[in-house]
């Protein structure tokens, strides 16, 4: 930015200034707080030798018009010379690390001394299956979030953007009303160990799979990426009595006559009813 830049070169300095250029021989594009060295250029017949101001700051001194600007550097208020730069804004390189803009909107790419800018938040920026969580200076998402560049800031910015996943909730049903909760952030998964933690299995039945619906025809193998909340139901199926390794006895037709498997051997047993003569 243009603006009064004043130096004192140690030496008499007279009307004998013919120019003040960038030391580097630059074209003169320079930012708003950017450190640069300036070279006086004595006419000749002054029998002064050219001075060099090193690490000088280009400042704005509330100047506010970007493009072509005219700096008057004055050497210990007796002489001085134009030096011609052209201002342009600071650049703002925002990472969004998977998300995306809001249709309409327009992230800032630049940003000026006097103003600073705003960083897009939600609902401006998005993404999927996550919760924005700010911005921040550095790749790895370290220190504060950032909300917003300053007014009177200086210099390129970069920042990157933060996501939590969104944490779905899973129920688990398994009978008589009785259901958990788990937490399952966005993509992931459930297991079946997770699914049963805390789950007592009832007596007399045994586990027989979890399934995704209440009628038990659509099975969960727990492959399926969590994108939303959603009921996973347990079956139990009833444990039946040994019929061929030598446990109890199953009656199979009941009646005078019955049949019984004992051992994996079918047994005929008749009774037969005898009366009794009197007396």
């Amino acid at each position: 930015y243009g603006g009064v830049m004043s130096a004192a070169f140690g030496v008499t300095v007279s009307d004998y200034v013919t120019a003040v250029r960038a030391t580097d021989n630059r074209s003169g594009v320079y930012r708003y707080g950017e450190e640069l060295d300036l070279t006086v250029v004595y006419d000749t017949a002054s029998g002064l030798t050219d001075q060099t101001a090193e690490d000088y700051t280009v400042n704005n001194y509330g100047k506010t018009t970007l493009g072509e600007q005219s700096v008057t550097v004055t050497y210990g208020g007796v002489a001085s010379a134009a030096f011609g730069v052209t201002v342009n804004p600071n650049t703002v390189a925002l990472n969004v690390n998977g998300g995306a803009y809001a249709d309409g909107y327009t992230a800032p790419a630049s940003y000026t001394y006097a103003d600073g800018a705003t960083l897009p938040a939600a609902p401006q920026i998005s993404k999927y299956g996550y919760l924005f969580a700010g911005w921040y200076e550095d790749a790895e998402l370290t220190g504060d979030p950032v909300t917003e560049i300053a007014a009177g800031s200086t210099g390129d910015k970069a920042y990157w953007a933060k996501w939590d996943p969104i944490v779905f909730t899973v129920t688990v049903q398994y009978g008589d009303g009785k259901a958990t909760e788990i937490g399952v952030p966005f993509g992931g998964t459930v297991s079946q160990t997770q699914a049963l933690e805390g789950i007592s299995v009832p007596d007399g039945y045994k586990f027989d799979g979890l399934y995704l619906d209440k009628a038990y025809t659509a099975a969960y193998d727990g492959s399926e990426s969590a994108t939303g909340d959603f009921t996973l139901y347990v079956k139990w199926e009833p444990i039946e009595a040994d019929a061929t390794g030598g446990g109890a006895l199953v009656p199979i037709l009941a009646g005078v006559g019955a049949a019984v498997v004992a051992g994996g051997i079918a047994l005929a047993v008749v009774l037969t009813v005898r009366k009794k003569k009197r007396g």
